[in-house]
């Protein structure tokens, strides 16, 4: 399980929450020295049996260019359960003693095996990287040769086939290298599984259109050769890449740096390009720590993109190859969840807005909508604490016949409940069903021409967890990744209002505590038991505030109403008005307007959210964008 989680947030975060993952990790002095002294003489350093390989190559970003004078966070000496292996040796990954470069700088492995490695499931890391070194035929080292006859050449050019003779110089370095390491891992009594192709090169071929422009496919002959020339089966070899060079003004010789960030986002499996490379993750490097060239990253940057190489890497390794196989047990045939009788049935079902089976959303369009007077709409989010339910269960938060008869849109999402993230290594685990609210909102915000939608207009809705998690996209920070090569991350996250019912509005066990002393709730979330959850806040903490409604409050943040349907003062269970209450004295604080009804109070009924998202969205609105 990996212990960083928020890659959407700040990018600041990402090394703030690094600290976390390192603190939680590492051992004592005394052990990191016990680690090593272990090693000493002896290869078979981890239990001789199944362990997971990742196979890391590139040219100097991976070779690595992070100083280790430059470290500011607590990195330990020697990183927990990761070994790296070469040239036939196997040693602890330790800071400024191992050669992944030379020792006083490291490229994405550190970064990578704090996220990666646990206790259970060490990480075993073979390198291989080349300055400045091409992937293109066309390349030969720093020279360009021209496209039209293929020679020999120092690149890292993988052939056609096995036998190709034209196989780059450092091709076929690299893969001798990991041939020849697997092979002592297994003389040495393991029986290595290579999980995962870490990839970060292109800076040699953005300064050529030709190699740039046709680098998807480059990058994906490279992957499928590598696999096959490693015998390593039929099912797609899980990869990750970095971007290059991200930031602008780029470097004047890179002359074909726009194109090469188009090709690397094509190349991402869910770009819906069809360069799209299956099991293939792209990784954003915008905002990682760079050293003054604007090439190479910095120490800082460096551990940040080794934690998102890894973070795409447990995305990918969706199945644990390593499980027995079993005879498959006949499963019973369950009944697909259908809406109630009284929703109409959608303009558009089981729309895809992400690869797994369940980011999937329905959108009913109003009537009414047109190009010329686009509708609003309600983004409507399911309950069920992240575990179970559905998006067939719209009707027990909003009334969709009345919504469409307003004037008002509705898509309603479905989303990876919090032991499907747990069993993909997503940590913790409520960040995949909020990130997958998040991209379903900017995914529907992208189809707004298509759909007839005003963007500026929409309004969240969701009960229980749902609730919660349409409250976390009404308080966070935009989301939008302005600079993406992606265009739907370029879509803002923000909300024009949220009508919600019994949401929970914090996931802090200890404020929840003070506000509802018998309540055991919120665990889950954070891969952890009820019970032992107020004893983990403090090494939790980072998160909880990353995923709670509640810390992310601010003055610029839009109007919000919320239901709740039991006695104030008997109900002391997660949907409480508790929660509501203390929710509105935080925005009182701050001037937002944020309302609380509950059974018994004046004026409450069952449809309230539903007359609130439709007396909001509408006022005033002329369909304009």
């Amino acid at each position: 399980m990996y212990i960083l989680g928020e890659i959407i947030m700040k990018r600041t975060g990402l090394i703030l929450t690094l600290l976390a993952s390192v603190l939680a990790n590492s051992g004592t002095a005394a052990e990191d020295r016990n680690q090593v002294e272990a090693a000493k003489g002896h290869p078979n350093i981890c239990r001789a049996g199944e362990v997971d390989v990742y196979l890391l190559g590139g040219q100097s970003n991976m070779e690595g260019c992070g100083a280790v004078a430059d470290v500011t966070n607590k990195v330990p000496e020697v990183i927990p359960n990761a070994f790296f292996v070469h040239k036939q040796t196997l040693e602890p990954l330790t800071l400024e003693k191992t050669n992944t470069r030379h020792e006083k700088s490291f490229g994405p492995e550190i970064g990578f095996a704090l996220e990666m490695a646990s206790k259970e499931r060490p990480v075993y890391i073979i390198k291989y990287a080349a300055s400045g070194m091409p992937l293109h035929h066309g390349w030969s080292g720093r020279r360009w040769r021209g496209t039209e006859e293929i020679q020999p050449g120092v690149n890292f050019y993988p052939g056609l086939h096995s036998k190709d003779p034209n196989r780059g110089l450092h091709y076929k370095a690299m893969l001798t290298e990991f041939k020849d390491n697997i092979a002592f891992l297994k003389a040495n009594g393991h029986t290595p599984v290579v999980r995962g192709f870490i990839w970060m090169q292109g800076e040699q071929d953005a300064k050529q259109q030709e190699s740039a422009k046709v680098y998807a496919t480059s990058l994906k002959n490279l992957r499928n050769r590598l696999s096959e020339d490693l015998g390593l089966g039929n099912e797609p070899l899980p990869m990750a890449f970095g971007q290059v060079v991200p930031n602008e003004p780029a470097p004047s010789r890179f002359i074909a740096i726009e194109a090469m960030h188009a090709q690397m986002a094509a190349a991402d499996q869910d770009s819906g390009k069809p360069e799209a490379i299956s099991n293939c993750k792209r990784v954003s490097t915008a905002g990682f720590g760079m050293k003054d060239d604007r090439v190479h990253f910095d120490a800082q940057g460096q551990l940040a993109l080794g934690q998102a190489f890894a973070m795409a890497m447990k995305e990918l390794n969706t199945k644990d190859a390593s499980v027995s196989a079993q005879p498959p047990r006949k499963k019973k045939r369950v009944a697909a969840p259908a809406y109630d009788s009284s929703v109409p049935k959608p303009t558009l079902a089981e729309v895809r807005y992400g690869s797994h089976q369940r980011q999937v959303l329905d959108f009913w369009k109003a009537p009414s909508a047109s190009a010329d007077k686009p509708s609003p709409l309600v983004f409507y989010i399911h309950g069920g604490s992240w575990q179970t339910s559905s998006k067939e269960i719209i009707n027990g938060c909003v009334d969709v016949n009345a919504l469409l008869k307003a004037g008002v849109s509705v898509a309603a999402i479905n989303y990876r409940y919090v032991s499907q993230a747990e069993a993909a290594g997503v940590v913790p685990p409520v960040k995949a069903p909020l990130h997958d609210a998040a991209r379903a909102l900017q995914f529907v915000r992208s189809k707004a021409g298509d759909w007839r939608i005003d963007k500026t207009r929409i309004g969240a809705a969701g009960a229980s967890a749902g609730g919660c998690s349409a409250l976390w996209l009404a308080y966070h920070d935009d989301m939008a990744d302005p600079g993406s090569d992606d265009p739907i991350a370029r879509e803002s996250t923000r909300l024009f209002c949220a009508g919600v019912r019994v949401p929970q509005t914090s996931l802090d066990p200890q404020q929840m505590k003070e506000w509802l002393t018998k309540i055991t709730y919120g665990g889950h979330a954070f891969g952890v038991k009820n019970k032992d959850f107020l004893d983990s806040r403090e090494r939790l903490l980072p998160w909880i505030e990353a995923y709670s409604p509640y810390a992310h409050v601010s003055n610029d943040d839009p109007p919000v109403s919320m239901y709740y349907n039991k006695y104030l003062e008997k109900d002391l269970n997660a949907h409480s008005p508790q929660f509501g209450f203390n929710l509105q004295k935080r925005c009182k604080k701050v001037g937002l307007f944020c309302e609380v009804l509950y059974d018994r109070a004046p004026g409450y009924t069952q449809n309230e959210a539903t007359f609130y998202l439709i007396k909001t969205l509408t006022a005033g609105h002329d369909g304009a964008e």
